[in-house]
């Protein structure tokens, strides 16, 4: 998919807890129920930010950070994001990107220049198939393929799930565990419900209640630095 910045901003809430510049990118190959920009998602996002207004407010700014998120960074054609990743680095900015990881070709080619990479583990089998529309097993594996690259990788990498209660539950977290490696950092989202989601919100309202308790279940079994974000 052709390269479309729909929005930037100032923010804390993606990438290692440091404050920097946000891009994000329209268009992802997954269609996930709680996704809080639903419109970067499904292709209502009108605007065309142009790139030398993003280098510009990349330039201004005073941090040391530019995280990509979208949508999903990988769905844009390589040739496409990586000269802009090239060029935030010339401008000795340090790079983050959010991914939900089913591109491993695209994020490889990446890796080099990247800082840090925040990857979605979603759930198990049946949710990749939920959220994907095709073969949830193959879209799962490619998952992996990606997490081994971080694991290979020199820059810093977490591990992300958001506690949407109709996809993680304690079986799911059970199964997630299985697949971490001692002292890997796997950070649970606390789901928050917006109005520019793909489907309605969830009729629950201690979320933060249950991302911790699913989150101290996973810390008595898991190998993993485990931890909690509100977004």
């Amino acid at each position: 998919m052709k390269l479309q910045i729909c929005g930037m901003n100032n923010t804390i809430d993606a990438g290692p807890d440091n404050f920097g510049c946000s891009i994000f990118l329209k268009g992802c190959n997954l269609r996930c129920p709680y996704c809080m920009n639903a419109s970067l998602v499904n292709g209502k996002c009108e605007t065309d930010i142009k790139l030398d207004d993003v280098y510009d407010f990349v330039k201004k700014d005073k941090s040391d950070w530019v995280f990509i998120s979208g949508g999903e960074p990988t769905y844009a054609y390589s040739e496409d994001i990586l000269p802009m990743i090239i060029n935030f680095y010339k401008m000795g900015k340090k790079i983050g990107i959010s991914t939900n990881g089913t591109d491993p070709d695209t994020l490889n080619e990446l890796l080099s220049w990247v800082n840090y990479v925040a990857m979605d583990l979603k759930g198990d089998i049946k949710t990749y198939e939920k959220i994907s529309g095709v073969s949830g097993g193959k879209v799962f594996m490619k998952v992996i393929e990606s997490w081994n690259l971080l694991r290979d990788y020199d820059g810093d990498y977490e591990i992300r799930t958001t506690a949407y209660p109709h996809f993680v539950d304690m079986n799911i977290v059970c199964f997630m565990s299985d697949f971490f490696i001692q002292d890997e950092k796997w950070v649970f989202q606390v789901y928050r419900p917006t109005n520019d989601m793909l489907e309605e919100a969830y009729d629950e309202s201690n979320y933060a209640e249950y991302t911790n308790s699913i989150a101290d279940y996973a810390k008595s079994i898991c190998k993993a630095n485990v931890s909690v974000r509100h977004v």
